[in-house]
């Protein structure tokens, strides 16, 4: 797991330890989920690939509240100090600089106060290479280990307190002042393993809350799209009131992709997002076919035997016959006279231009014949 690029709080199973990584900002306090109190001017860095802060003789960073542990504790750092000769760094410590990690650059120790009782490990270690340094304290001895491997011991007599209040704090008001990069220190109340430190020492920000993601962003396609083919007719020629029927013209959709950003709380996760909005345009469909039109037949005015007009009546029957043979052609039922007492029926059983013999018959059964003079 990689230095996370935002604001992460330690993962569940880690909550009783503490955190600190630099970010572009300042320094942030994964237990509390805060920012420390910078003093002084030094500034931000990256180095390796990740945030780092510089220190020099007048800045330091104030936790939110005191540490003090008794042994047993651990401490994981990573940090280095300054390249001058001389140089020296007191990356974490007290107020009282009774206790303090301090890398001592022109000697080339690790050196660890516990209670004013010093103790030093490797003496040819190289402090002012970016290095993760584990300190395992247990029963009043002190195991120092470099980049995961021990590199020595120290013994103290004493409670064994660990105290801290400040990062990067000089030592005696200024003296001997951090003046190296801090990239992120973590301190646990127990005592680590050998294969602890190995384990952490590989993956620093294992500790943190892995969460969802840090601002990912979601690809994906969007829901699946049904279409339904949408009818379509054409007007035909030849027969009056015909219809066409046909096929639309090809309709071809480009299915669009996809983003979303999304928020989340951790780091190498996944981001969640709806996806943007997807629109479509209709596309024109136009068709071509055969018609198979139908012939119309409009009777007279109908009217009764006292000559009143039978206007919207319901339930006609209209029967049509073959004029030349007396074959029944139609029998057209549920018509329906309009406000002028006229039926017109409609039906591809009737050809156009066509004469044919038709008889009227009311919903009560009465008829309607032509009529003629007889002479």
């Amino acid at each position: 797991m990689a230095q996370p690029s935002g604001q992460v709080a330690l993962a569940a199973g880690n909550a009783s330890e503490y955190f600190w990584y630099a970010q572009s900002t300042g320094i942030w306090d994964a237990k509390n989920s805060a920012m420390l109190t910078k003093t002084g001017s030094a500034g931000m860095s990256t180095e390796g690939g990740a945030n780092v802060a510089v220190g020099d003789a007048a800045t330091s960073y104030a936790l939110g509240s005191a540490i003090d542990l008794a042994g047993p504790w651990s401490v994981i750092i990573r940090c280095r100090a300054g390249a001058t000769s001389g140089s020296n760094g007191m990356v974490l410590g007290n107020a009282g600089y009774d206790n303090y990690l301090w890398l001592r650059q022109a000697a080339g120790l690790v050196v660890m106060n516990i209670d004013a009782a010093a103790g030093s490990a490797s003496p040819t270690a190289d402090v002012t290479a970016m290095t993760t340094w584990g300190l395992v304290f247990n029963s009043g001895v002190l195991i120092v280990y470099k980049d995961g491997t021990s590199i020595g011991t120290s013994t103290y007599t004493g409670t064994g307190h660990l105290k801290i209040t400040k990062l990067l704090s000089g030592y005696m008001s200024g003296q001997y002042a951090f003046d190296g990069t801090f990239e992120c220190a973590n301190v646990i109340p127990s005592a680590l393993t050998a294969g602890d430190i190995t384990t952490r020492t590989a993956n620093l920000y294992a500790v943190l809350d892995a969460g969802t993601g840090t601002d990912g962003t979601a690809t994906g396609a969007p829901d699946t799209l049904d279409l339904i083919a949408p009818s379509a007719t054409a007007a035909g020629t030849g027969n009056p009131d015909g219809t066409g029927a046909g096929a639309p013209a090809s309709l071809t959709l480009t299915v669009p992709s996809a983003t979303a950003t999304g928020t989340s709380s951790g780091t190498n996760g996944t981001g969640s997002g709806a996806p943007t909005a997807m629109s479509m345009a209709a596309p024109s469909a136009s068709a071509t076919g055969t018609t198979s039109g139908s012939g119309t037949l409009v009777t007279p005015v109908l009217k009764n035997n006292t000559g009143t007009v039978l206007a919207s009546e319901t339930g006609i029957t209209v029967n049509v016959y073959n004029a030349t043979t007396g074959a029944l052609v139609l029998h057209k039922t549920g018509q329906t006279s309009n406000g002028s007492g006229i039926v017109t029926v409609i039906d591809a059983a009737l050809t156009p231009a066509t004469t044919y013999a038709y008889e009227v018959v009311l919903s009560g059964g009465a008829r309607r014949l032509p009529t003629g003079i007889v002479s």
